[in-house]
């Protein structure tokens, strides 16, 4: 039995190349030997006419699906993987070779799979489809080109009229296509047709996976099974999406099946993917609770949620790629949905000026410059209030009195810290708080809540400055001694200053803190390959040395960062 197949190439898009499909091999519709499943054996090897013979996990599949639908995300190439495993079994099991054109399907395209399609793959060694205890054919055509959400069901194109729709449908009420043998109602070889343009269509616009891609099509009912043998690891490697990168957050979530209740690190690459020179990488642990995953995965604390980078809101795209971290050094992978697109414009939050008056100063409160410093304008600096400069170091307290609550003491005012979050958001350190008398702490003026996280701005010169409330103290900043350019190396010897508003960027007279400016990105390591193996510098952020792509973590050593 032959079908349509994807493309005469591997390139990412999907181009009808093909006619009629009796025009191939056999003809439709005729009766075909039937497989009977389980299979006892996975093909670990296959006989491609032309070719030899080959992996069928390693290299055979890998190619096939780059060809046939190589420009596809993750969970359509992981529906197209089993539905080609599916195809190469039931030809090596009636047959013993497979022909490489596309009366069976491609593997010579002349095009070279990448790490998306040997992860598809890998993630799904050794599964194919199967119905009524017989191997099922895994009939796939293009389908539709301008398929559209919500429905993602084609109405128009050369080889949509095989296409089966097939979600909800069980047992008996499965269609069948007429690519193949049309047996009796719940025939197991025939369970109906793909989509390829509709099963982009469920993963892009509806979130699918891939094992809900393949019901859409085959139906409800249709079995995943995995055949044995020693090319098929039965360690998968760890699942999960990329629900959102924007100007908030970026939030997802993260699982290794095969540690299911065991929360996993995931690692986020900002401005290219794994291995790419250019991206800054970093580490987090996906921990968080969310109800929404306690039915879908079988367990809840698998979020992760990391604040946005200020230093990226610049009106630039920039793309954002999340990986799944195997619980037990094996492979990595990409999560669903990444990577995504984020653009955000510089927007400075209402609110006064508070300038940072010195290297020491910015490591004391923990700020880093990728996470929280906005690149602004001139302009849009000059339409703010400039008000207390940042104190040396944050003073936290609380009472002695067994109230739970903890103040920022801050320029003369205390300051409530609202939740444990706010805490992790600035980095402030839950061992360096102090217990004051009540009694005292009672005297002193209340100040404004501490902000959800710090927003720092700077322009086109040295200065950092604080995005902050007001403070019941603000009355002309206090000066004191000479400060560090916060952007550039050194800093000319600067006069001290009595009163003054201590928002200008003076450089430093003399001393460790104003000897060195701030530089943008200190210490951020970019060239993770897709593990962490070594981090330096700044806090909440496990940057990530270079390793391996995709292979197991070894040596991180992790910080705080900015996580909800």
């Amino acid at each position: 039995m032959k079908r349509i197949l994807l493309g005469c190439s591997g390139l990412l898009v999907l181009t009808a190349c093909w006619t009629d499909p009796a025009g191939y091999g056999e003809p439709i519709g005729e009766q075909s030997e039937a497989v009977s499943a389980p299979l006892p054996n996975a093909y670990c090897t296959i006989k491609v006419t032309g070719v030899g013979t080959i992996s069928m996990e390693d290299d055979y599949l890998p190619h096939v699906i780059q060809c046939e639908n190589g420009g596809a995300n993750l969970q359509a190439l992981k529906a197209q993987a089993i539905a080609a495993r599916s195809v190469a079994y039931y030809n090596m099991a009636t047959q013993g070779s497979i022909c490489d054109s596309q009366g069976c399907q491609v593997y010579s395209c002349g095009a070279t799979p990448s790490a998306i399609h040997y992860q598809a793959v890998k993630e799904t060694a050794g599964v194919y489809l199967s119905y009524g205890g017989m191997l099922t054919y895994g009939f796939f055509v293009a389908g539709d080109s301008g398929v559209k959400p919500p429905s993602c069901v084609g109405s128009s194109g050369s080889t949509e009229h095989w296409v089966t729709y097939n979600d909800g449908k069980t047992g008996t009420s499965v269609e069948q296509t007429a690519l193949g043998y049309i047996g009796p109602p719940g025939y197991g070889q025939n369970r109906g047709c793909m989509s390829q343009w509709g099963a982009r269509c469920l993963e892009n616009s509806k979130g699918y996976d891939y094992k809900r891609i393949l019901q859409f099509f085959y139906g409800a009912d249709i079995k995943f099974l995995t055949s044995p043998g020693s090319c098929v690891n039965t360690d998968k490697s760890p699942r999960g999406y990329l629900d959102a990168a924007d100007c908030d957050r970026v939030a997802g979530w993260a699982q290794d099946e095969d540690k299911a209740n065991t929360p996993i690190d995931v690692h986020l690459y900002f401005g290219g993917p794994a291995g790419d020179a250019n991206a800054k990488s970093f580490a987090l642990k996906a921990d968080q609770y969310r109800d929404d995953l306690c039915g879908a995965i079988g367990s809840c604390e698998h979020g992760f949620e990391a604040d946005s980078p200020l230093s990226l809101h610049d009106g630039q795209d920039h793309a954002v790629h999340a990986y799944g971290i195997d619980a037990s050094g094996g492979e990595n992978s990409q999560l669903s949905s990444s990577p995504k697109a984020l653009r955000c414009e510089p927007m400075i939050p209402d609110g006064v000026l508070r300038h940072v008056p010195n290297p020491a100063v910015f490591t004391a409160w923990q700020f880093d410059y990728f996470w929280d410093v906005m690149p602004v304008s001139d302009a849009a600096l000059a339409e703010h209030e400039e008000a207390l400069p940042v104190q040396a170091q944050p003073s936290l307290v609380k009472a002695d009195d067994g109230s739970a609550s903890v103040y920022l003491l801050d320029s003369g005012v205390k300051r409530h810290v609202p939740s444990p979050a706010v805490m992790d958001s600035w980095g402030f350190d839950w061992g360096a708080i102090e217990t004051r008398p009540a009694a005292d702490l009672a005297q002193l003026p209340d100040g404004p809540d501490v902000r959800s996280r710090p927003v720092l701005v700077q322009g086109s010169g040295s200065a950092v400055y604080l995005v902050d409330d007001a403070l019941p103290t603000d009355g002309g900043g206090t000066g004191g001694g000479g400060s560090g350019g916060t952007g550039e190396a050194g800093g000319s010897a600067g006069a001290t200053s009595a009163g003054g508003s201590g928002g200008q960027p003076v450089g430093g007279a003399a001393g460790a803190a104003g000897s060195e400016g701030l530089k943008p990105g200190t210490n951020i390591v970019s060239d993770d390959n897709g593990c962490a193996c070594s981090t330096v510098g700044k806090r909440r952020s496990g940057d990530l040395g270079p390793s391996l792509l995709l292979v197991g973590l070894a040596g991180l050593i992790r910080r705080r960062r900015r996580v909800r």
